[in-house]
């Protein structure tokens, strides 16, 4: 056990005591010992069916059973970067990625679900296993699937909820309580009632009530709806925007900022540390921080301490200075602004930075440092800030939290509150004389104090914003758009079904990332397929000169995007990205030569690839080139045996005899390409 008054002290002590006692005792070791010693991603959000632990990271989904954490990674996932898990002891595990969600059907086999198959945006934000459905939140809407069933899901978007972006789901019985942006939602089968207005950032259904964390504070709820008691500023919280929530079989516990809340009775508990995510499980909460994983009984005492490894959780450019968010450290162009616990970090003339508890500017050039002092501070917690802007020329800061922008002048500290009704803030931004805000649903023109002189509504959703040759350029679920100001509106781009938009640095041109890869934008559009060595879509691109330098799930790539650049058209397109990110297309110096009819010998190295069977250095008589026979030797072992050529071009009625697997490959009409193999050989993947 560890004896302190703040987490970041028990850490340090524990450590300290265990590695003195390691010294002088070599018989000492614990299983606190153990885990203290163990490295894994910083925890972003955890989950728990009541036996184990899901930990949600950017690479992969940790299980932690107690003793020893294994890992969930793709094939059963779509991606690695995980970003929300549902787990109940009474159903089966549902994780959410940054490309769609996967969830146990049938038996031991994971249903991958995707926009192809009905989900309104890739992006899961929230799951929810319900009695008879499966409930799948998006920042565009939400899916509801029926359980043991392939079906196209039934969509609900706005106006049918109160707001697209799903925050939050849970279940009760036959019905589930869907969280958004701004308002909540019942669902009863088929049917869906309008709860109330608040802001949902996490519920949870403990004691027969329904319990709401929120940016205006803790909200309980009757399971039909109807509110009941809601805790603030005004009842002792040291913030009304409530990150974490979690129950025990006695009471419920929020994290308001600076200390762990027992709403029984009030009672605090200081933490030092920002904390992402709480749950209980057997006794325990489990903490998720930026510093790891912490395990406690009381939280007096901290037992069962990960460290977090080294992790960059930010990387963009603000004008032309490189700003990277490093273990919760700030460095620009590689040097650190002397400031430490920082949460998030935001471009603009001056680089914002913000901690747990206070939000600081940092000039580029010099790393001179400002504190923000100002009373809109006992206001807004800096943890609840969504977006963040400074201007040099006005000397204004400004900040969007949920509903709220504020406008605060630096060295004097006064500041303007304005309500805006906007919540999913996607762009801030200023020219010192006016100050705009882009959100998914809609856009605002205010002046320098803040106060809205235009407003309006799209009639489409907004995915994300990027600046280009000055020109404003947004991915919307209608296609790309572009507009020279939010005063003169936004025409027609491209109709490409963009999920991200990139403007790399110190170049003029525009990229777009999708569900299939990367396109760079223009008159002729080039497009570059996943699979070749990327584990997730892109966070941020911040270079394209003779490799492309990709911001991906806290790393940063080189990516070399040469492969398959001659795959014609769309057809096979992704099909031919998945297999050779499976070993299987492999191609020759950088091409995969769509078009070429292909051959027995190229029939038979993509077939024992797809099965698995390794090549085998056994001799064969088999006319063929090198490269083929040893696949060819395999095959042969296992009675797929030719005597003819290999490499002539490959006809039905000699592969329907030599591999009848293989015959439907000539359903269609003319010469095999291997656009057309690859199309259907994908689906004898064994996942």
């Amino acid at each position: 056990m560890v004896k302190g008054g703040s987490l970041s002290k028990k850490v340090l002590s524990s450590l300290l005591i265990i590695a003195l006692l390691t010294l002088c005792c070599p018989w000492f070791v614990s299983e606190n010992s153990k885990a203290a010693a163990a490295t894994y991603l910083y925890p972003k959000t955890l989950a728990t069916d009541g036996e184990k632990l899901y930990v949600a990271t950017d690479q992969g989904l940790l299980v932690w059973n107690g003793k020893v954490f294994s890992e969930v990674k793709p094939p059963h996932l779509p991606s690695v970067k995980i970003t929300t898990v549902n787990a109940d002891p009474s159903t089966s595990l549902i994780v959410g990625t940054d490309n769609g969600a996967a969830y146990p059907f049938r038996q031991s086999y994971w249903r991958v679900v995707t926009t192809g198959d009905g989900l309104p945006a890739s992006s899961v934000t929230a799951a929810a296993n319900c009695k008879n459905q499966i409930f799948i939140g998006t920042p565009n809407g939400l899916a509801v699937y029926t359980k043991n069933s392939t079906n196209r899901p039934i969509i609900y978007q706005y106006p049918e909820l109160p707001h697209n972006n799903v925050t939050s789901l849970v279940c009760s019985g036959d019905q589930a309580f869907v969280g958004t942006m701004s308002g909540i939602m019942r669902i009863t089968g088929n049917n869906a009632y309008y709860i109330s207005p608040v802001s949902t950032t996490k519920m949870l259904v403990s004691g027969g009530k329904l319990w709401v964390a929120s940016s205006q504070g803790l909200f309980q709820f009757d399971l039909q709806g109807r509110l009941l008691k809601r805790w603030d500023v005004n009842s002792g919280l040291y913030s009304s925007n409530i990150k974490a929530l979690a129950a025990s079989e006695d009471s419920v516990y929020v994290y308001d900022g600076k200390n762990i809340v027992r709403i029984g009775d009030m009672k605090k508990f200081p933490v030092s540390v920002t904390i992402y995510d709480m749950v209980y499980m057997k006794g325990q909460f489990f903490l998720a921080t930026p510093n790891g994983l912490f395990s406690t009984y009381d939280f007096l005492d901290y037992v069962n301490v990960f460290k977090a490894q080294s992790y960059l959780q930010d990387a963009f450019y603000s004008g032309t200075h490189l700003v990277e968010l490093r273990n919760n450290i700030v460095l620009i162009d590689g040097r650190p602004a002397n400031i430490s616990g920082v949460v998030k970090a935001y471009q603009g003339d001056w680089v914002t930075v913000v901690t747990s508890n206070q939000v600081y500017l940092v000039n580029p050039s010099s790393l001179s440092r400002y504190t923000v002092k100002s009373d809109a501070f006992f206001e807004i917690a800096p943890h609840s800030i969504q977006s963040a802007y400074y201007c040099a020329s006005s000397g204004m800061l400004y900040l969007a939290s949920y509903g709220q922008l504020y406008a605060i002048h630096r060295t004097s500290g006064t500041f303007q509150k304005t309500a805006i009704p906007l919540y999913g803030i996607k762009s801030l931004w200023s020219d010192g004389k006016f100050v705009y805000l882009l959100a998914d649903r809609g856009w605002i023109i205010a002046d320098s104090w803040g106060k809205v002189i235009r407003s309006g509504t799209w009639n489409f959703y907004v995915r994300d914003v990027t600046f280009s040759d000055k020109l404003i350029f947004i991915a919307t679920d209608q296609g790309v758009k572009y507009g020279s100001s939010l005063w003169s509106g936004f025409r027609n781009y491209a109709s490409l079904d963009a999920l991200r938009l990139f403007s790399p640095a110190n170049s003029k041109n525009l990229w777009a990332s999708t569900t299939k890869g990367l396109v760079k934008m223009g008159t002729e559009p080039i497009y570059y397929n996943w699979g070749n060595g990327l584990l997730a879509l892109p966070d941020n691109m911040l270079s394209d000169t003779s490799s492309l330098k990709l911001f991906i799930g806290g790393k940063i790539y080189q990516w070399q995007p040469s492969h398959m650049v001659d795959w014609l058209g769309s057809i096979g397109k992704e099909e031919a990205s998945k297999l050779q990110a499976a070993g299987i297309l492999a191609g020759f110096h950088g091409k995969t030569y769509p078009t070429k009819t292909l051959t027995y010998q190229e029939l038979a190295v993509f077939y024992a690839r797809l099965k698995d069977i390794r090549p085998s250095n056994v001799s064969t008589n088999a006319r063929a080139d090198t490269w083929a026979k040893p696949y060819i030797a395999a095959l042969e072992q296992k009675g797929f045996r030719l005597d003819l050529d290999y490499r002539l071009n490959a006809q039905r009625n000699i592969v329907q005899n030599w591999i009848p697997e293989l015959s439907y490959l000539f359903r269609d009409s003319g010469a095999l390409t291997r656009q057309k193999a690859v199309s259907s050989l994908y689906s004898l993947l064994p996942y």
